[in-house]
């Protein structure tokens, strides 16, 4: 339901354009988005964020119990360094921003409930805003100039792992006339009991193009998964990757 909500965030010129019906100056696109990145809220979101995937990419690391960073708390290096990806993905794609839009709308209504329910909301949508990023290239990519790896355990990071899969192999629909035309390639998924994950896809629905951006993207999420044994595993069909 969110991870794609930053498109417009990303395309937000041509949505701008498309409003106005004329060419606008790239620089209208960067101050809208400054503006949002500059946001006391955007910053809270982006560190408290930041300091929980640095804690589930790296959970041996661990010494205490992650808590929700303050304003005042220092983000270790790790962390740091997810920030800075954090911040430079905002300012050119939209995997970050599905994230940061969840923190951002739901912080205040769970910091007000009662304290049993708000442990479950807040964990709930901590846990959501700090996987979806994963599933954007860009952000991967990011993490890697950041802090050398992009390497997602699966025990730790179960859904940014489930959602990369995914979408990595999917059919795009943006729009609603892409509802109707677009060829189903995601037939179905399959889990066995023992947690293999398996993607059932359409190859006929796909042409030379699309095949070799499903494989150049597909090994991408690949080489950044971490599997464990006896944990679950997710499956490639053998022409994007023999995993």
């Amino acid at each position: 339901m969110w991870h794609d909500v930053g498109y417009a965030h990303e395309k937000v010129q041509s949505f701008l354009q498309s409003a106005y019906g004329e060419h606008l100056d790239d620089g209208v696109a960067t101050e809208v988005r400054a503006a949002f990145i500059e946001q006391e809220k955007t910053s809270q979101g982006t560190r408290c964020i930041a300091s929980l995937m640095a804690r589930l990419l790296k959970p041996a690391n661990a010494r205490t119990e992650w808590a929700v960073p303050s304003d005042k708390t220092r983000l270790n290096p790790t962390a740091q360094g997810i920030y800075n990806a954090i911040f430079e993905n905002l300012q050119e794609s939209h995997g970050a921003f599905g994230g940061i839009r969840l923190f951002r709308d739901y912080a205040e209504s769970i910091d007000s409930m009662e304290e049993d329910q708000r442990q479950v909301a807040q964990q709930t949508v901590l846990l959501a805003a700090g996987s979806m990023p994963f599933h954007d290239w860009k952000f991967r990519r990011a993490v890697r100039k950041a802090i050398g790896v992009c390497h997602m355990p699966i025990h730790t990071l179960p859904f940014a792992a489930l959602l990369a899969f995914v979408d990595s192999i999917q059919d795009d629909r943006r729009d609603l006339q892409g509802v109707l035309d677009t060829p189903v390639i995601l037939k179905s998924l399959a889990c066995t009991h023992d947690g293999i994950i398996t993607a059932d896809v359409e190859l006929a629905a796909l042409d030379s193009q699309s095949i070799l951006e499903k494989i150049i993207e597909g090994r991408d999420v690949y080489a950044s998964l971490v599997h464990y044994e006896g944990g679950m595993r997710f499956v490639y069909p053998t022409w994007i990757v023999a995993s």
